[in-house]
């Protein structure tokens, strides 16, 4: 586990423009995989991937193999991808060769089963 303080100390805030809260909302409500993918991001991230380059390996297979998004779940360093729902197993193939000789194998959730707002 990557310790909360580090992360935290690491972080260096920036101007960007803040998600809207309203549109994660519509999009988790309406099962919208690619309104959530484009609302999500994680700003104690960004020195993570810095600090373990495992993570961006991982990250970059998963966006070429289809992923929406990919990012860094709390302070690390689990990683979670969005993806249509057509996509999810083939992105999980490309990350179980790639990788799963020394991580453990990834898992499929379906949005749908967890959206109950």
């Amino acid at each position: 586990p990557v310790p909360v303080a580090w992360a935290f100390q690491q972080w260096i805030p920036t101007p960007e423009q803040k998600p809207s809260l309203d549109a994660f909302l519509t999009a988790l409500h309406g099962a919208d995989v690619q309104a959530l993918a484009s609302s999500l991001r994680n700003d104690l991230e960004a020195p993570l991937f810095a600090k373990f380059p495992l993570l961006g390996m991982i990250r970059r297979v998963l966006l070429e193999a289809g992923a929406l998004a990919v990012h860094v779940s709390g302070s690390g360093p689990s990683l979670f991808a969005l993806s249509p729902p057509e996509k999810a197993q083939v992105i999980a193939e490309n990350y179980n060769l790639a990788f799963s000789q020394f991580l453990p194998e990834a898992k499929i959730f379906q949005m749908s089963q967890y959206t109950t707002i």
